[in-house]
């Protein structure tokens, strides 16, 4: 018998689904309590602000679109959160760096001073479970602003605009239908920070399909964001500086930098989203997982999953080649005096009182 039986099969399967499902319960379970803690560290800290301002307090919370640029893959807006976000992001992006993990520096080629890069503390599923309004409204002004351009060029109100349908995606996973925004997973959710001679150099976002940047802190000088659009002769670069609570979406693929800061401290909301699904807490700026993007396996149980199935494979391939050795030494009669017995042994066990010869 090459194979196991399908008594053996079965039970292997069940063993291995138990295993995962209590791995994945105690995931969730300890998912649940970070997000708890980080949940009571908020609170803490909006009771404790000086201005005691609410979280029904709009303070000045407008939408303002500015502009799309070139073939509409670049759109810059002048405000898309309002202060009261920027003051709960903020209580956030603390909670998470005093409770579960420091920021972190990036340096992006060689560096020109400690902090040439920048800082990224990862707020991914922090913000869609603790900051769910924010994370909406976001999402909801960029989609309103995408379809209001996509209707004013099949109506040929701004021929400069008729481009911006590019900003609907054919997913790949999802039989060719268009997909939104809306629609879409966040590869990563994080909060940058620029520090004197900090630098993004010129680079793309590959697999994500948009990159949305927002400003969380303005006092600066130098550090205009840049994106590059086409290629040779027909190259254009546009230098984007967005207000306070402005901020700017474009085609991930796009080259895109921040020029050098040289006085102050530039703090954004960078969020990349794809077709995937949603980064989750500890996984950074993750990249496509195939058990995970095509399988749908849960990240805490992949490993099992996939040691299991290494673990069967083994065993196959062992027989394989336990046959294809007793084939060659022994001549094909050899391999059928192995199943011989491996019958006979198996019919003993069974307390058989026949033998195969």
């Amino acid at each position: 018998m090459l194979l196991p039986s399908v008594e053996v099969i079965v039970a292997y399967v069940l063993i291995v689904s138990l295993i995962a499902f209590e791995t994945l319960k105690i995931y969730d379970r300890e998912r649940e309590k970070i997000i708890e803690i980080i949940r009571t560290c908020m609170d803490e800290k909006t009771a404790n602000r000086d201005d005691k301002s609410s979280h029904s307090q709009l303070n000045g919370d407008t939408f303002k679109f500015l502009q799309s640029y070139g073939e509409g893959t670049v759109l810059e807006f002048a405000s898309i959160i309002s202060k009261e976000d920027l003051k709960r992001l903020h209580e956030l992006e603390i909670c998470v760096q005093e409770n579960i993990s420091p920021a972190k520096n990036r340096a992006f080629g060689e560096g020109k001073g400690l902090y040439s890069g920048n800082q990224v503390t990862f707020l991914n599923n922090y913000m869609s479970r603790l900051l769910p309004d924010v994370d909406m409204k976001i999402t909801s002004r960029i989609h309103e602003t995408l379809s209001q351009l996509a209707m004013a060029s099949t109506t040929g109100k701004d021929s400069s605009e008729a481009s911006s349908s590019v900003f609907y995606h054919k997913g790949k996973q999802k039989k060719q239908q268009e997909l939104t925004i809306l629609q879409m997973g966040k590869r990563c959710v994080e909060i940058l920070k620029y520090f004197p001679n900090g630098e993004l150099r010129p680079h793309n976002d590959d697999i994500s399909y948009y990159t949305m940047s927002i400003i969380l802190e303005s006092n600066y000088t130098g550090g205009d964001l840049f994106v590059v659009e086409g290629k040779g002769m027909n190259t254009k670069q546009y230098q984007l500086n967005p207000p306070l609570l402005g901020g700017a979406i474009f085609r991930s693929h796009l080259t895109h930098g921040v020029q050098p800061i040289s006085d102050g401290h530039r703090k954004v909301l960078v969020i990349e989203y794809w077709e995937h699904q949603d980064g989750d807490i500890h996984e950074g700026r993750r990249d496509y997982i195939f058990t995970r993007d095509f399988l749908h396996i849960h990240p805490a149980t992949d490993s099992i999953i996939l040691y299991a199935a290494g673990i069967l494979m083994i065993y196959v391939l062992y027989r394989l080649l336990r046959a294809f050795l007793i084939t060659l030494i022994r001549g094909p009669k050899g391999v059928d005096q192995d199943k011989d017995q491996d019958n006979g042994y198996h019919g003993q066990k069974n307390g058989r009182k026949e033998h195969t010869n």
